[in-house]
């Protein structure tokens, strides 16, 4: 378009050095017409076509992640494909990460790594529908990509360390989409709170992605959406009040911080 509008400002100025200038200027102004139009409708397409625009929304913010790239790049992988991480590199990897930054102490390092475990098993659970998921493993064990990998690193970063609450770092609570999951979702009142549910959280997404889902595939996606539910649950292991965030059954409940990043996962 860029090109274009050059070509056509040089054309009005040959035009206004003949004899036709008035010819050529009403082509031009018809043609300026035309461009214009042309550039409205490059402005509204949609670029990606698969997702609608509030689901695309929740996952832009990890295409291009300086953090999760370095981690990435960072992180062990096993001679699979292209190289893939496997559970034992994901969490070393990540205690290291946090130990170093001043984050994770020692006698907090076991509850991090069952949640990293769970973390790991969520983002794996993300391809159960694959295909070829039998090509993930290597050796017997599961391995994650890196979509599925940056998707378990935000995770990762975002656990209560030390009994604080999450950072948020990926402004989950300023996405219109997964606002709106959350004020979809039933909610039960816990410690004075309204949370959600297992049964809520798989019934939000469900709901959300009726049309993508048959008989044969909604109990795979529910089954993933289990593995999320628990991971972000898990994320506040470091809590001494955790068991004030399961309602009278035992269950765990998710208030919306850990809502928001099981939401992005689903």
């Amino acid at each position: 378009l860029k090109f274009s509008w050059v070509h056509l400002r040089t054309k009005v100025v040959c035009c206004k050095s003949s004899s036709r200038f008035f010819m050529c200027s009403a082509f031009d102004k018809k043609l300026a017409m035309l461009m214009a139009v042309l550039t409205w409708m490059c402005l509204l397409s949609p670029t990606v076509a698969s997702r609608d625009a509030a689901s695309l929304a929740t996952s832009k913010s990890l295409e291009r992640n300086g953090d999760l790239d370095k981690d990435w790049s960072e992180v062990p992988k096993v001679p699979l494909g292209n190289g893939r991480v496997a559970s034992d590199g994901f969490k070393t990897y990540y205690v290291d990460k946090f130990q170093k930054l001043g984050l994770l102490s020692e006698p907090g390092k076991q509850n991090f790594l069952t949640f990293l475990g769970n973390v790991f098993e969520a983002a794996f659970s993300m391809m159960l529908l694959h295909p070829q998921l039998s090509e993930k493993y290597y050796e017997g064990m599961p391995t994650l990509g890196e979509h599925c990998f940056k998707y378990a690193g935000a995770l990762a970063g975002e656990y209560y360390f030390g009994g604080s609450d999450g950072l948020d770092q990926l402004g989950l609570s300023g996405v219109k989409a997964l606002n709106d999951d959350w004020n979809s979702a039933a909610k039960e009142q816990v410690g004075g709170q309204g949370r959600v549910s297992l049964e809520s959280f798989k019934q939000v997404y469900v709901t959300k992605f009726a049309s993508l889902l048959n008989d044969q595939t909604r109990p795979r996606y529910k089954e993933f959406l289990s593995f999320t539910f628990a991971a972000s649950f898990n994320m506040m292991l470091a809590k001494s009040d955790l068991d004030a965030k399961k309602d009278q059954n035992g269950g765990g409940t998710l208030g919306g911080h850990c809502f928001r990043y099981a939401g992005l996962m689903a």
